[in-house]
């Protein structure tokens, strides 16, 4: 092509950098090289990290397996350099982790979080002060903790008055020391609504005026200049507090107290409560494994809300980062996931593809998953939003019933017949007479291709009687497996 063919084309003015990129377009974008896969489900059958963000559900009894093979999955992304949040359940849950992160060569980034540890995490000074964090983050922070502790609790109710009082309480009183000190922290919200005015009366009264800590902290706001939400919240703990009622202010208070008493006692208090903070959900953004050893069936309900504020946090982190400035992937591991479920998490998982989270959640059956929700149709949402399923060895009839019909059904051919019986005719069949003849035929019936109860018989559990050998069903809405099928039959050794 000469000169003069160029200027006609329109092109002399692209230098040879347009031209060469010119010439790509035109013959094509070469596709990337395939992404290698997290797991293999089968030999022609891989699990990749896109897959990986729309979620990852691990079910099966206890025994299954299910721990024991995820733990290949849990070292793939690893040795991806994906900053991981690790949510343990039993004792020996961090010592595992230890060794599969040795394994990949990411011990050195593993941040254990636990009593006695040197790491601190004042999570509501890091949601209001962070970058991208705010007063309504916070507060909606607390909502959730007040609706994960109210159906935590022995007294369950469907009327929704009472954790919406509660976390109005506390959002007004976060935004009062919020104003206040420029900072806030648990034992600073439980002061403050231990001292609201009772009545009236007390706010008249010299000593709640000169000693309660609900009292200087409004005076001290007042002193740093008044906004409209400020003085919404003043309003609301001079005027509209004192008129609720003795047994309704009462109620409220107590449900607000329930909530922040579970970080204020125990090991949670010198961990999530002293106001201090040198560990982040920005150290995961970084690259660290920071694992919350607070075991959820050994500390129990502190250790829970533990890792509910981790959990909580890090997911604001991982929605409001500039993925162009951090791209890297983000996964929150949560063994026994029921016990940190909460409604926000179907809202989340919604979203995750689109900022590189990955939610990885083992649990172990349906009824045990509403039981901790505390509604069934949260649980079935929840379920229901991450994709990809390894159903292992399961003896639940709801569990089994659910992802039998999940995986689908098919046509599936059966034959009849029948044979004539009666008396013989040993005279006709002398005399050539034609004999009687059965019939048989043919029938098509649609069937589950994956029957209930072949969740509890047709899946090896690991082991040495099973050779190491753990089976499960992998379903993933939106993809056909290599067998043509919306689910496959995947084997893992156990690592």
């Amino acid at each position: 092509m000469t000169e003069s063919d160029l200027i006609q084309a329109g092109l002399i003015g692209l230098g040879a950098g347009g031209l060469v990129a010119l010439v790509n377009a035109m013959r094509g974008k070469p596709k990337p090289p395939p992404e290698p896969p997290l797991l293999w489900i089968t030999p022609n059958d891989p699990l990749t990290l896109h897959q990986a963000y729309e979620g990852i559900l691990a079910m099966g009894g206890t025994g299954s397996g299910k721990s024991s093979t995820f733990a290949h999955l849990l070292r793939a992304l690893m040795e991806r350099d994906v900053g991981m949040l690790i949510l343990t359940a039993k004792a020996s849950d961090a010592s595992e982790i230890l060794a599969v992160a040795r394994s990949a060569g990411r011990e050195g980034d593993v941040r254990l979080f636990e009593p006695g540890g040197p790491f601190r995490f004042n999570f509501l000074d890091f949601e209001l002060n962070s970058r991208g964090g705010s007063i309504a983050s916070a507060s909606q922070m607390l909502a959730d903790l007040v609706d994960f502790s109210m159906k935590a609790s022995s007294q369950k109710s469907n009327e929704p008055f009472w954790p919406m009082a509660s976390a109005r309480s506390l959002r007004m009183a976060l935004q009062i020391i919020h104003h206040a000190t420029g900072t806030c922290d648990v034992e600073s919200l439980y002061r403050f609504v231990t001292s609201f005015p009772a009545n009236r009366d007390s706010l008249i009264s010299p000593e709640w005026r000169d000693r309660s800590f609900c009292s200087r902290m409004l005076l001290h706001a007042e002193s740093m200049g008044e906004t409209p939400d400020v003085s919404m919240a003043g309003d609301y703990v001079l005027q509209e507090w004192p008129s609720l009622g003795e047994r309704t202010a009462g109620s409220i208070q107590a449900n607000t107290i329930n909530t922040l008493e579970k970080f204020l006692t125990g090991p949670a208090r010198e961990l999530v409560g002293s106001g201090e903070s040198n560990l982040t959900p920005d150290d995961i953004l970084d690259g660290r494994i920071v694992v919350v050893n607070t075991p959820a069936l050994v500390f129990r309900e502190p250790g829970r809300f533990i890792q509910l504020a981790w959990k909580l946090a890090t997911v604001q982190a991982v929605l409001r980062r500039d993925l162009a400035v951090n791209p890297r992937p983000v996964c929150i591991w949560a063994d026994e996931a029921q016990l940190h479920a909460c409604p926000a998490d179907s809202m989340v998982q919604a979203v995750a593809r689109s900022h590189r989270l990955i939610n990885v959640a083992i649990t172990q059956n349906i009824p045990l998953l509403q039981a901790a929700m505390g509604d069934k149709e949260q649980a079935m949402a929840w379920l229901a939003n991450l994709v990809t399923k390894f159903i292992f060895s399961n003896t639940d009839r709801e569990t089994n019933e659910y992802f039998s019909s999940q995986l689908g059904q098919s046509k599936q051919l059966f034959m009849s017949g029948n044979q004539p019986t009666g008396p013989a005719d040993l005279l006709g069949e002398w005399m050539g007479q034609e004999e009687k003849q059965g019939s048989a035929g043919f029938s098509e019936q649609m069937l589950a291709d994956v029957l209930p109860e072949h969740f509890g018989s047709k899946l090896r559990k690991g082991g040495a009687e099973n050779g190491l050998m753990v089976d499960a069903y992998v379903f993933q809405g939106g993809r056909r497996f290599s067998n043509g099928k919306a689910w496959v039959k995947g084997s893992f050794r156990q690592a």
